[in-house]
């Protein structure tokens, strides 16, 4: 009977081991703070609404290749605990504003159904040195393109020689920006990218229909020389409707009659010097008539901690530029992953 029970146990042992092997779940996330020096106000928040956020990962091997994940992204407002559904810090009431995802995936790809970014907004946030927060962050935003669509089908092709192709469609429903749930947008948002990422070459290019019809087409690319990084942006979308002006960097689209477009470019550079990554940006929105100059830098206690300091400088014809937008703001900060 002893060795009964004792064989039975190193089974029952062996097959913990095993599902152990094949099943995980991770909690990660990140706590970051910043002072916010903008437009002569002195805020204490995040300085970007992915930044602060807790994420639940469940990952299962299925055999054969194949595996199961899902995602819960929570974001939230660490100078006063709040949700944060959105990078303009406004709280909301979606706890996982950021993604809610299932995806089943093997050597055919991968399919994935829930709330996640649209293709564009997932590859144009690679290539702003700033990771498209803090004040110096230049990055062109997609313009016209939902950063997040519901009820989200999207298929993702296997990785071939550093390509990667990602195409995805929603429905309507849920996916007009602040309507009531239920909603049904007047188009059903779509998106594609294909993206080469190999060695120091890192390139993109991506199509995106929102709710509305209105289509956003982007490229962009980074080269990695060792002792410094060079990053690009470039989109252009259609306008935006009357009342719908305010862009990725605060300023609004000023009125212009025969413009149907608008185009936006940007360039950077980063550098690392030992333990600090130093970071130089110029943004330019052509039909906006606004530009912005960013410099700044982070400095590593680890591979987890980092402080930050960043200083812009927003100049340009564009006619809702005020003085006090013109003035130089600045940020300081830590981040903290886990």
């Amino acid at each position: 009977m002893k060795h009964t029970l004792t064989a039975c146990g190193m089974a029952l042992a062996a097959f913990a081991t095993t599902a152990s092997a094949q099943s995980t779940v991770a909690i990660t996330g990140g706590v970051d703070l910043r002072v916010l020096h903008a437009n002569d106000l002195n805020s204490v928040e995040t300085a970007g609404s992915s930044r602060s956020n807790l994420t639940f990962t469940s990952s299962e091997d299925l055999g054969g290749g194949w595996r199961a994940l899902a995602v819960l992204n929570h974001r939230f407002r660490p100078d006063d605990g709040l949700l944060n559904q959105g990078a303009v810090q406004s709280a909301g009431t979606t706890q996982f504003w950021r993604h809610s995802f299932v995806q089943l995936g093997g050597p055919l790809g991968a399919v994935r159904l829930g709330r996640y970014l649209s293709p564009l907004q997932e590859v144009n946030g690679a290539y702003d040195p700033w990771g498209t927060d803090t004040a110096a962050t230049t990055h062109v935003g997609g313009i016209n393109s939902g950063s997040r669509y519901n009820n989200l089908v999207e298929y993702r092709a296997p990785a071939f020689f550093g390509i990667q192709a990602v195409a995805a469609m929603a429905t309507r429903e849920d996916n007009v920006n602040g309507a009531a749930s239920g909603a049904l947008a007047p188009s059903k948002p779509a998106g594609v990218y294909v993206r080469y990422n190999s060695g120091s070459v890192d390139a993109s290019v991506a199509w995106d229909r929102n709710g509305d019809g209105r289509k956003t087409v982007g490229a962009y690319g980074s080269y990695d020389f060792g002792v410094a990084k060079l990053w690009g942006q470039f989109e252009k979308g259609d306008i935006a409707p009357t009342g719908s002006t305010i862009n990725s960097i605060g300023v609004g689209r000023p009125s212009q009659a025969g413009v149907t477009s608008v185009k936006r470019y940007a360039a950077s550079v980063s550098a690392p010097v030992g333990a600090a990554v130093l970071k130089l940006g110029y943004g330019f929105f052509d039909e906006e008539q606004v530009h912005k100059i960013g410099v700044g830098g982070d400095y590593f206690l680890s591979k987890r901690t980092n402080l930050y300091v960043n200083v812009a400088k927003l100049g340009g014809d564009n006619t809702t530029l005020t003085d006090v937008n013109r003035k130089v703001r600045a940020d300081i900060g830590i981040w903290h992953r886990f």
